[in-house]
């Protein structure tokens, strides 16, 4: 990390705002309290992040390594802008969410870098080199909610891109983890799934009706009608 890489860092850190953060918290704390009130937060803003991406000249990737393993929430927010700025190469994001999507350490973290990345790789080498990344995400750190969530947030992004079978595949293989940060994107990939085909949706549905829980149905009520959710769930 070279000093003038270190100097403009330390810059951002100094804008942090503890009575923001505390606002931040709170109204992060209403989806997913504890993770987010574990969560370290410097209480700096969104615009402010922005700003910091369109002011500043490119980062090494030994700074930006650092920052998406920080301590702090708004580092590794800015670490990941910073990583597709200066390294749009599908093979170093490739590398990235490989070995340091398990650092993200909450959900809005993943939930910002999954779509940048997974636009910039999908626009590049297309569906099956990021259907791949996912597959081997899953493989590799699957017990890791972080990656975990990582992998079905690129399964979102393939499915609003009318691509369905690793979205069904990996919504299959975490239907059976309790965790309310894999059930609820399950939920949401599967509606998206819907969206684009409903047939598929209702197969997967029927043969995994046991499986289904009561998290994932809630996201499903917009896109079945009382009869469909009565064949289906009931």
């Amino acid at each position: 990390m070279n000093k003038q890489n270190i100097e403009i860092i330390e810059q951002f850190f100094n804008q942090s705002n503890q009575k923001f953060a505390k606002k931040k918290i709170k109204v992060l704390k209403k989806t997913e309290s504890f993770f987010c009130t574990q969560d370290i937060h410097l209480g700096v803003s969104t615009q402010s992040i922005k700003d910091f991406i369109h002011t500043t000249n490119q980062f090494d990737i030994e700074t930006i390594t650092k920052l998406v393993k920080s301590e702090y929430n708004e580092g590794r927010i800015l670490g990941w802008a910073l990583l597709v700025r200066d390294y749009p190469n599908s093979e170093i994001l490739k590398y990235f969410i490989l070995n340091h999507s398990n650092d993200c350490a909450n959900w809005n973290v993943v939930d910002f870098a999954t779509p940048i990345v997974s636009k910039i790789i999908f626009k590049e080498k297309g569906n099956d080199f990021l259907q791949s990344i996912g597959y081997e995400l899953i493989e590799k750190n699957g017990d890791n909610v972080w990656s975990h969530r990582f992998a079905l947030l690129i399964s979102l992004f393939l499915a609003k891109n009318n691509k369905l079978n690793f979205p069904i595949d990996i919504v299959e293989r975490s239907l059976l983890t309790n965790n309310d940060l894999i059930q609820k994107p399950c939920g949401i990939v599967l509606n998206e799934v819907g969206l684009q085909n409903k047939n598929i949706l209702k197969l997967f549905l029927k043969e995994n009706k046991s499986k289904i829980s009561s998290t994932i149905k809630t996201y499903l009520i917009t896109i079945l009608n009382k009869e469909e959710q009565h064949l289906l769930f009931y």
